[in-house]
């Protein structure tokens, strides 16, 4: 489900979220015939979860996704406002919750499934 901490700079606190358990790996099945009883639950519940937090930055498990690099380099010249990303963390979860659903419907498509 991922952790939420806080960090500390410049005077201000800032919330930080490290989002995990997004990824649906190759092969896994999340409704018709799921992997595990309860995955899809568990999934949806994970994405609800993240999506009540509202950090000013986040970390996920790979850091292509959130651009490290390139924010570690502004960060040499900007401090740590490079780090804020409230609306990339958003967007990730968003498009999460949407790919999730998509899954979802995908199984029920190839299981011949309308609900």
């Amino acid at each position: 489900m991922g952790s939420a901490t806080f960090a500390m700079g410049g005077g201000r606190v800032y919330r930080v979220v490290f989002p995990d358990g997004t990824k649906i790996d190759p092969g896994t099945r999340v409704e018709v015939d799921p992997s595990y009883p309860g995955i899809g639950g568990d999934l949806r519940e994970t994405c609800h979860r993240l999506e009540m937090l509202h950090p000013d930055t986040w970390l996920p498990p790979h850091n292509p996704v959130v651009d490290l690099w390139g924010k570690r380099g502004r960060a040499a010249t900007g401090g740590t406002a490079a780090w804020l990303d409230p609306d990339g963390y958003r967007r990730f979860i968003r498009l999460w919750r949407e790919a999730l659903e998509a899954e979802f419907k995908a199984e029920r498509a190839v299981a011949g499934l309308t609900r």
